[in-house]
């Protein structure tokens, strides 16, 4: 289905809200299923979700939620840190964080001398 596209990259722990009518117990990828798998696997786009549901209309994914939350994390993501800063910081190194360290009388004197 072309929801799985969205999915991808998600948690697995991510999907119960996507299918709130029935409830997600696994996934199969590459052709093994995968069972209560961790919470923190994240989704392949080939992935296929496996849900128990009373009758096949439940076991479909509420398409609306699945992009309230995609937009609710993109914006959450532009509040934290604006797109241009990654580029800013590829061409501009960070300045440096320790002031250097202060110039002792001899090096004064040695640069006089020059």
């Amino acid at each position: 289905p072309s929801y799985l596209s969205e999915l991808s990259g998600r948690p697995f722990s991510s999907l119960q809200s996507i299918f709130p009518q029935s409830v997600v117990c696994g996934l199969v990828r590459n052709g093994q299923a995968k069972l209560a798998p961790s919470p923190d696997l994240l989704l392949m786009e080939e992935d296929k979700v496996v849900v128990f549901a009373d009758c096949p209309s439940y076991a479909q994914p509420d398409i609306m939620q699945l992009r309230r939350e995609l937009t609710e994390e993109a914006q959450a993501q532009s509040q934290t840190k604006p797109l241009w800063q990654d580029a800013v910081h590829a061409l501009i190194p960070p300045a440096q964080t320790d002031p250097p360290a202060p110039v002792t009388e001899q090096q004064q004197k040695e640069g006089r001398k020059r």
